[in-house]
């Protein structure tokens, strides 16, 4: 467009380039990290170690790719175990008026996850009585959800031992380049994340560079047309 312009304004058609005064593009954001699969599984591992009920909020997030506040809000009844449905309906975030506020979720909308059977039943496993999944912890008292912060801190630490440079925010990265990965809709993949834009899912992680991800594709591109064999 430069040269175009800059033709133009050779030829007397227009006065001035208007490239010389655009503003630059602001520089990419660093790459974000996203785990493999197996490094999921490893840290779900670790984390049950640790505390089932801990190895269970990262199973839930991993699987979900639920925001943390999302997540500790999650209360039995919001799990259909009949049509294998959870309903997101609130978040649990740092209140203005105090340490804790209940919200609707980040867009503004509840919104329902259908889930295998398989996830149902690691569920049950740990189903308690307590309205809240997460409840007590450090930051918070019996029967109370645990403070939105406190997972994403305890999180640090786990990397920390397994050595793995991640957030707790790259579980929902995770979750979504999978799936996008799969060839699901960019449009249902944000419908599942609870994104109003299908515009920022793929902003946010269509572009990220995902090893395993990068690894097939290789593979499927050696395979994209017949080689002649050397005799």
């Amino acid at each position: 467009l430069r040269q175009a312009f800059q033709d133009a304004v050779d030829h007397g058609e227009v006065d001035r380039n208007p490239c010389d005064v655009v503003k630059p593009r602001k520089p990419r954001s660093p790459e974000k990290l996203i785990p493999a699969p197996a490094e999921v599984e490893k840290i779900v591992i670790a984390a049950e170690e640790e505390d089932p009920v801990w190895g269970l909020f990262l199973n839930v997030t991993a699987t979900l790719g639920t925001r943390r506040g999302e997540t500790v809000a999650l209360r039995w009844e919001d799990f259909d175990f009949h049509d294998l449905r959870i309903h997101i309906r609130r978040s649990l975030c740092k209140g203005v008026r105090g340490p804790k506020e209940l919200k609707l979720p980040k867009n503004g909308r509840e919104r329902t996850i259908h889930v295998g059977e398989a996830f149902f039943e690691e569920i049950l496993r740990h189903r308690r009585p307590d309205a809240w999944l997460f409840s007590g912890g450090r930051r918070g008292r019996a029967g109370e959800p645990w403070h939105p912060d406190w997972p994403g801190h305890r999180f640090q630490r786990l990397m920390r031992r397994l050595e793995l440079p991640y957030t707790l925010h790259s579980l929902r990265h995770f979750v979504a380049t999978q799936l996008l990965a799969r060839g699901l809709p960019v449009t249902q993949v944000a419908r599942f994340l609870g994104h109003r834009d299908p515009s920022v899912t793929m902003d946010l992680y269509a572009n990220h560079l995902v090893d395993d991800i990068q690894r097939a594709m290789g593979l499927a591109a050696a395979t994209l047309f017949r080689r002649a064999s050397a005799d």
